[in-house]
């Protein structure tokens, strides 16, 4: 019955796609019949020519061969359907078909066009050679046609883009359009003969085994590229400043990676050089690559120029590349040959995060032989005085876990330690540390993680057993006070309540509390802070009670003065301290008052309750300036994730190495390393912890002693969100506020702009900032600008200087490293009254410059000129005065002038609807992040890409878009000349790019 079914239905599905042609009723599949094909192409024969017989009759025959609706229909293609014809090498030619192939579309069920194709022109003097050329040299649907050049007469084969421009071999890689053979020629041309032989072999040797466009091209490299160079024991790191050669595939061509972190290796022996190399490779999926050779000219030796992913200490490839773990120096070993030969053994059967080494036995402290129960191996708890190896994801290195609680394992057969192993794994999941030996014994011992049960040695998966745990508490409170049913009968009680991954609520000896203080009587009563030694117990998340590993933690503790019914009075307070954690309980020796220890809930300085638990936060430790401690706790409330950044206030003290880095016409910036640095919370600790030594920025702002609005709606507009904020990112991050003793000036700490602002970075990068880049940048700032007016506020002075990037070069852009910064003018829409006009003139709107009020219309003329800027990389209006006859021009309609190769037309249709001097037809921000999208999907996808993200056909106008962007993108590669750079950096003398005070110069237009 079911292969029934399963028949019916693949006849059904067959049916669907074998129909019958209504013509000639032969089968058709999704509506094409190759009969009723030949047949039409047939009769079209006399609706074309080429002008020459035996070239009709090549292309008739060619398209007779047609075998299926996947197959391309050879043509005669007139010679004007071709534009941006480009000359290559050996009479070939790149460009563009118009009009473009034929293809069936088996949804529309006929043919179409696949307009602006990319194609290739071969050409010849002679038609019998290409008629020869076409029918021994080339596959059938590798050509597209022949054509004609009406002036010289010569005949060309149209090739579809598979074949190099520059050779007419097929590409090698036909997807990336990279060409091998030509690769190897163009090196070879560059390789000198006047080297070393054997050197020159070597390179001849390894640029032959290349065979993907993702390898490496290995080169002769001078040593003068070299920068910072650090001499180990075995090896030096270096810095390339060309760095090494990588294909890129939006290009389509090799361009450099700059400042790349490399190895130098020094060549032991010229002689078998070959050799030595051999243990290198420049295959992309291979990690231990080499670049290159280089000689230093001082001693003659040979280097090789290897992959940073060598040990600095041993010279040996790092066993973790991601965080330089290397195993050979950072395990330890015994110094025995087979123990040690047996350690390297077990390091491979392991994580790669984890490590099996060699541990000396006097690192253990506190050795206890643990219960048997129905084992005969022995098994010790202990204390591992250095503690395992962990690795760190937060700061990306490995630290040890100091007096760490592990077992120790009788092993008695060295031989079979990979069956221990096994079975340990099998039985407990727990991990294994390493091997260590007696001294006195001289019996060998597993080192393992703690997954035994602490009272009866079973194994378990990680957890106590049931009795054990009651065993476990019973233990804990009868040990420590068997004076007081009631009191025993709470903690059990609360125990019980613990959950395995909560806090171990036990009895506290009082004698393990230090540092008792009596908080300030004028906010609190009976309440005590102290530092509890050994700190809190808890079930972690690998279910094992151990002690916590932030000893000497600070509590607070409060007297119980009701013994008749400790109980009830313990649960009230309980309740009274929901908020924070309650530790356990204990007893004064001397008054025999009964004590609960809760979490650091109180302020040690002032005793009052901290305003923020989670982060410590206390009114007493801000500036003590009401306005700034106001703004401050406002901040911190607006905390609601463990992401998002603690604003604090910061002593100007704990900031080092402060160097100017901009002066604006309002505020100073500088570089810092901020010491402590600011608060993130670490996952693993549940807890805050610091980044120390954080870079930061310092922005001091002229003469504000006093605290004016303006301050205080720059420090709200920045960001104190989580980085991957989507509505947030774009925005500069600020981590709290300072103030200069000496000046008195109050100063913004925010995040580091590695790149600077946008204006000198696009300087820094402008030959290299192609239209891929300049669509990514400018759609992450128009997102950050959407961001701001969603939240119904406008910027007010939105140019170029107040856009900052965290990345130095073009090729490190993404949706994280573009910010909008300086938010001092910035406010509400339905709060903008002002007298005086701020800013960067040409940035400035004309209904500003008019004195109306600032509104988001405003910010978008903005944009434009800030698009303006992007599409020449010249600021607007750099070769003239700033003065109030450009301010007059501007109200009165002028705007820069558009080049149009230069500037694609959609591109500069968008960016004069910004000019509007109306603002009312100016478009949202919204609409321009839309739009942006289109350009970028339309210029960098094909068709199919471009339907499954944006959800719609690839359209005329789509390509159209695309056309404009590449025919830019050709006239900005071609003007990179010198003779540009100098224009374009060139401005008037009384042309300014900060922002200042503009009213004397518009005070006659309002």
């Amino acid at each position: 019955m079911l292969h029934f079914g399963l028949s019916r239905l693949l006849k059904t599905i067959f049916n669907c796609i074998m129909e019958q042609c209504k013509k000639c009723y032969l089968p058709i599949y999704f509506g094409w019949c190759k009969s009723c094909q030949i047949r039409h192409l047939r009769e079209e024969f006399k609706n074309w020519t080429s002008g020459n017989k035996r070239i009709d009759n090549l292309i008739q025959e060619e398209q007779l061969k047609i075998n299926s609706d996947n197959d391309i229909i050879f043509e005669w293609i007139p010679y004007s359907q071709f534009d941006d014809i480009k000359e290559g090498k050996n009479g070939l030619y790149s460009a563009t078909w118009k009009n473009g192939p034929l293809y069936y579309n088996v949804l529309e069920k006929k043919y179409m066009r696949d307009p602006n194709k990319n194609i290739v022109l071969k050409t010849s003097h002679d038609y019998i050679n290409i008629i020869i050329e076409v029918k021994s040299s080339y596959r059938f649907g590798d050509l597209h046609g022949i054509s004609q050049d009406p002036i010289t007469k010569n005949f060309f084969i149209v090739l579809k883009e598979i074949y190099c421009v520059t050779c007419g071999k097929k590409y090698t890689s036909i997807n990336d359009k990279w060409c091998k053979p030509c690769l190897i020629n163009d090196l070879n041309l560059k390789n000198s003969s006047n080297r070393n032989e054997k050197i020159n072999k070597l390179i001849q040797e390894m640029q032959l085994k290349i065979s993907s466009h993702k390898d490496t091209i290995f080169e002769l490299i001078p040593y003068s590229q070299f920068d910072e160079i650090m001499f180990m024991s075995k090896l030096c790191l270096a810095i390339w400043k060309n760095g090494p050669l990588y294909f890129d595939i939006n290009e389509k061509k090799y361009t450099r990676n700059e400042r790349k972190k490399v190895a130098l290796k020094y060549v032991s022996n010229i002689q078998n050089i070959s050799v030595e190399a051999e243990y290198y490779s420049i295959y992309y999926n291979m990690d231990n690559k080499i670049f290159g050779i280089s000689q230093n000219p001082d001693t003659k030796d040979y280097i090789f120029v290897l992959e940073d992913v060598y040990c600095i200490k041993c010279a040996k490839k790092y066993t973790i590349q991601d965080t330089k773990w290397c195993s050979t120096c950072k395990i330890q070993y015994s110094g025995n040959t087979i123990i040690d030969d047996l350690i390297q053994k077990m390091q491979s059967k392991i994580g790669s995060y984890d490590t099996f080494e060699w541990i000396p036995y006097d690192q253990f402290n506190d050795i206890k032989e643990m219960d048997k129960g129905s084992h005969s191996i022995e098994v010790y708890s202990a204390l591992w005085k250095n503690g395992s190896l962990n690795y760190d994801g937060n700061k990306n290195e490995y630290r040890r876990i100091q007096y760490e609680n592990i077992a120790l394992k009788n092993i008695y057969n060295l031989h079979s330690i990979f069956d221990e192993f096994n079975e340990t794994k099998r039985h407990s999941g727990c991990k294994i540390y390493g091997i260590s030996q007696n001294p006195d014994t001289k019996d060998y011992l597993m080192v393992l993680e703690i997954g035994y049960c602490n009272k009866c040695d079973q194994y378990t998966d990680g957890k106590l057993c049931e009795l054990c745990r009651m065993n476990y508490f019973k233990k804990k409170f009868t040990d420590c006070d068997k004076e007081n049913e009631k009191i025993d009968n709470l903690i059990e009680e609360m125990q019980l309540k613990n959950d395995y991954n909560g806090i171990v609520f036990e009895w506290i000896p009082y004698n393990q509390f230090s540092n008792i203080k009596e908080m300030d009587k004028c906010y609190l009563t009976n309440i005590f802070s102290a530092v509890w030694k050994n700190g809190p117990s808890y079930y972690d998340s690998k279910n094992k009670y151990i002690r916590k590993k932030n000893k000497n933690k600070r509590v607070n503790l409060k007297n119980l003065y009701n013994p008749q019914d400790i109980a009830k009075e313990f649960l009230n307070e309980v309740k009274n301290h929901s908020d924070c954690k309650v530790y356990g309980i204990s007893q004064n020796p001397n008054t025999k008052d009964y004590i609960i220890v809760f979490g650091d809930t109180y302020c040690e300085k002032c005793s009052k309750k901290y305003t923020n638990l989670t982060i410590k936060s206390c009114p007493c430790y801000y500036n003590g300036n009401e306005v700034i401690d106001k703004l401050i706790h406002e901040m911190q409330l607006k905390i609601n994730s463990h992401d998002d950044i603690v604003f604090e206030w910061v002593p100007y003290s704990r900031f080092d190495n402060i160097k100017e880095v901009g002066k604006g016409g309002f505020a100073t910036v500088y570089s810092a390393i901020w010491r402590n640095g600011p608060l993130y919370y670490d996952n693993s600790k549940r807890e805050y912890v610091r980044i120390q030594d954080k870079k930061v920025a310092l922005k001091c702002l002229h003469n504000s002693q006093n605290i004016s609005n303006k301050f205080l709606n720059e420090v709200k507009a920045y960001s104190t969100k989580k980085h991957d904020d989507y509505t947030d990112n774009n925005i500069l991050k600020i981590y709290g506020i300072s103030q200069n003793p000496n000046t008195k000036d109050y100063i913004m700490i925010l995040d580091y702009a590695e790149g600077g602002n946008f204006d000198h970075w696009t300087n820094k990068n402008y030959k290299n900032f192609d239209w891929s880049y300049k669509l990514t940048t400018l759609w992450n700032i128009v997102k950050g600008l959407k961001g701001i007016h969603q939240k119904q506020m406008v910027h007010n002075d939105f140019h170029t200087g107040n856009i900052l990037l965290s990345v130095l070069y073009v090729n490190n852009i993404n949706d994280n490293s573009i910010y909008i910064s300086d938010m001092g003018l910035c406010g509400k829409v339905d709060d903008i009254n002002q007298n005086n006009i701020y800013g960067v003139m040409p940035y400035v709107a004309p209904e500003i410059l008019k004195g109306k009020l600032y509104t988001q219309a405003a910010d978008i003329y903005s944009f434009g000129m800030i698009m303006y800027f992007v599409a020449t990389g010249k600021q607007p209006f750099s070769n003239c005065a700033h003065d109030k006859y450009l301010a007059l021009k501007i109200c009165n309609g002028i705007r820069p002038e558009i080049n149009e190769p230069e500037i694609p037309k959609c591109y500069g249709d968008l960016m004069r609807k910004c000019w509007d001097s109306t603002p009312g037809n100016r478009p949202k921000a919204t609409e321009i992040l839309e739009l942006i999208d289109l350009f970028f999907y339309s210029y960098k996808y094909d068709k199919f890409t471009f339907k499954r993200i944006v959800k719609i056909k690839k359209e005329q106008r789509h390509y159209e878009i695309e056309n404009q962007f590449k025919e830019a993108e050709e006239y900005r590669k071609s003007h990179l000349t010198q003779f540009d750079e100098n224009e374009r950096l060139t401005t008037h003398s009384q042309a300014f790019y900060t922002s200042r005070l503009l009213n004397p110069y518009i005070k006659d237009l309002k």
